[in-house]
């Protein structure tokens, strides 16, 4: 039957003739000419197709837009001779209505080849989709992109290159020095970060950049710019307890899809909602919703990282907090010749693809090792435990 749907929905003569004169017809029609070009996400959305990956913004205008255009192509005489003249022109024109084309839009957002879970969004762990193409993070192997099989709806804002990041090093070494502490700082700070463009939630750990000054903060802020999509800076008092008038819900939108999330400025005196943090680097299923839409489920690959003056005072988080905080201090002070305002921006526009390819080859690293082992040596270390036993 589906098949020969589709059949029937094909152009006929170079005109396009639906299988029935009815709204469903025209979402068949709609289905078949445009399964590379547009998806529907249940409480997202249309999405548009854009060279690599599933553009959201202006999605749905495209859609009505193509949906005038097909209408404008219907067929006014039956090569099959099962519809009259007449009959095709007056579905044309109902067709071509602004109630026609939303009525095709709604049907057709239900149709097999179109429809899309939202929790399959930008669901594989190992892949970054860049403006070149995907990312194998394994390997750092590059593909193009394909409408029929990928479903990134995320972009980095660069493409990786092998070129050099002589001046990302040196505010690297500014930043956490260039002695063997610092060289080893450097080291798993890439390590994490590299972690943090995986889709893998399984370490719970979470990363604390702190010192004086704004050398985390630029380091975190380079790496957000050359992230693109996949990253974000929290809304202020994202993690700290509130009254019930916050909507979880809505900001844990905002989460889906993204690898990178920036929580700034915590501070000795803030207190951190515990039952949150355990929530959101546990690796559970989360459930989000937009203005007036329905709510959706989708499995987190995010990684939130903080950013603070100070090393947190103890009452700041309980057990929780305290268990999957990584310490990672700052307390060098940026060269003269780096310290400028406009650093992040020189460093995205001139070694931005090699820093992405930094960011690569951390995951590579990371996932070439076995960091879950290495991770949970450290917390039973830091918890005053011997080491498991082999």
């Amino acid at each position: 039957m589906a098949a020969d749907s589709a059949a029937g929905a094909a152009s006929v003569s170079g005109t396009l003739r639906p299988v029935t004169l009815t709204d469903r017809g025209n979402a068949q029609l709609f289905a078949t000419r445009h399964r590379r070009r547009f998806r529907h996400v249940r409480g997202l959305g249309w999405f548009a197709w854009d060279r690599t990956h599933w553009r959201q913004s202006g999605a749905r205008e495209a859609a009505l837009w193509a949906a005038g255009e097909m209408a404008e192509d219907i067929v006014e005489r039956d090569p099959l001779g099962a519809f009259s003249p007449e009959e095709l022109a007056e579905h044309k024109r109902y067709s071509l209505s602004t109630y026609g084309l939303r009525a095709l839009l709604a049907q057709a957002s239900a149709a097999p080849t179109l429809m899309v879970a939202p929790g399959a969004l930008d669901a594989e762990p190992y892949e970054l989709c860049t403006p070149a193409g995907v990312v194998d993070l394994r390997t750092g192997a590059l593909r193009a992109a394909e409408p029929l099989t990928d479903l990134h709806s995320r972009v980095t804002a660069v493409a990786p290159d092998l070129r050099g990041t002589p001046r990302w090093h040196q505010f690297l070494d500014d930043a956490f020095g260039s002695d063997p502490d610092g060289r080893a700082t450097i080291s798993y700070v890439q390590l994490m970060l590299g972690y943090s463009i995986t889709g893998l939630v399984g370490a719970r750990v979470l990363p604390f950049l702190h010192g004086p000054g704004n050398n985390g903060k630029s380091v975190l802020e380079t790496v957000m710019r050359v992230l693109g999509d996949y990253a974000d800076a929290a809304s202020p008092g994202f993690l700290m307890e509130r009254g019930h008038g916050s909507n979880r819900c809505m900001e844990a939108a905002e989460l889906r899809g993204r690898r990178l999330i920036v929580c700034s400025e915590i501070r000795a005196n803030d207190r951190i909602d515990e039952a949150e943090v355990r929530a959101l680097t546990d690796g559970s299923r989360l459930t989000g919703r937009r203005i007036r839409t329905e709510c959706f489920s989708f499995t987190p690959t995010h990684h939130l990282w903080l950013l603070g003056d100070h090393t947190p005072e103890a009452a700041v988080g309980g057990p929780a907090f305290l268990r999957r905080m990584r310490l990672i201090p700052t307390q060098r002070t940026v060269a003269p010749a780096l310290g400028n305002d406009h650093l992040v921006e020189d460093l995205v526009e001139h070694e931005g693809a090699g820093i992405i390819q930094w960011l690569i080859e951390g995951a590579r690293r990371y996932l070439a090792s076995q960091p879950a082992r290495v991770f949970a040596a450290r917390v039973r270390q830091e918890a005053g435990l011997p080491p498991a036993p082999r």
